[in-house]
């Protein structure tokens, strides 16, 4: 098998089908397969995952019996993609190019340096989407270091990616809220390989309220925050990228009340319980304090 496609979905009625049109709509000459994660949605996702599926026998719909959550969730498809390359499309998000997939492929079969491809996005905003303080910037072609790539952050958005399959067995640390954040870090990391950037734009990028990029904006900058400070340890190449990340969403969150701030802190903790207590509070205080000065 020389792709499989992941894609997560959770109660996304309204985009799963230009999601998965866009799928079939790929010219591509070698076999693959679609590996699609229903997050057990309460809407009508699910229902159509299935209808697509049994028109073609290289869709495989899994829906899990409870809410696994994000990460859990593409733990779970990552673990189950055969493919020699993955390539990730999120239920919200669709494919512009009719080649995306052949010029990925193609590009990886070619370059056994490179270990990750992505392409320039669209972003398209929706009524109600909370537009990140990020700018998506003009990419032009561009072949990264693995130092290199972490630091831009949401340049490497997962819908536009195609990478190695180095997946196998794999699991999430409990620090991480957003999968892609460790994932990407993880590949370069293990194949010591390059990432290469299309220029062109082949990926929509849609925002809207519900995204977990847009629900990232509000409570959950404090996850964020603490798994950039994670990510800087696991991954010390690119500690610095992290630490300005770290200060950004930890700056932002204290512009609450530190009542808010140890609200988040302890939302965090029901979900780490493995997190020694004392030790996390006082870590709190020192973040407020720190950061509290610079939010204003």
């Amino acid at each position: 098998m020389k792709l499989s496609i992941l894609v997560v979905t959770y109660n996304q009625e309204k985009y799963i089908q230009q999601c998965l049109d866009s799928i079939l709509l790929q010219h591509v000459d070698f076999e693959y397969e679609v590996i699609i994660g229903d997050d057990c949605s309460t809407d009508n996702t699910a229902a159509i995952c299935d209808l697509y599926a049994a028109k073609h026998n290289n869709f495989h719909v899994y829906h899990h019996p409870k809410n696994l959550g994000h990460v859990k969730n593409w733990e779970f498809c990552l673990n189950h993609c055969k493919g020699e390359y993955i390539a990730i499309l999120e239920g919200d998000d669709y494919w512009l190019d009719a080649h995306k997939l052949q010029k990925q492929v193609d590009h990886l079969d070619t370059h056994p340096e490179v270990a990750l491809t992505v392409t320039n996005i669209k972003p398209v905003y929706e009524q109600g989407a909370i537009l990140r303080s990020f700018e998506f910037e003009t990419m032009g072609e561009h072949i990264w270091k693995r130092d290199e790539v972490c630091g831009k952050g949401w340049y490497i958005l997962s819908s536009s990616s195609m990478f190695r399959n180095v997946f196998q067995n794999f699991i999430f640390p409990l620090e991480i809220y957003i999968a892609d954040s460790y994932l990407f870090p993880y590949l370069l990391d293990v194949t010591n390989g390059l990432a290469y950037a299309f220029p062109e734009q082949m990926t929509a990028y849609r925002q809207h309220p519900n995204n977990v990029s847009a629900k990232s904006c509000l409570s959950g900058d404090i996850y964020l925050a603490d798994q950039h400070r994670f990510l800087g340890k696991r991954f010390t190449w690119e500690k610095e990228g992290c630490k300005r990340s770290e200060d950004m969403y930890l700056t932002r969150l204290s512009r609450a009340i530190f009542p808010g701030f140890i609200k988040y802190r302890w939302r965090y903790l029901l979900f780490h319980p493995n997190k020694l207590f004392s030790r996390y509070i006082i870590q709190t205080i020192k973040d407020w304090i720190k950061y509290d000065k610079k939010a204003y």
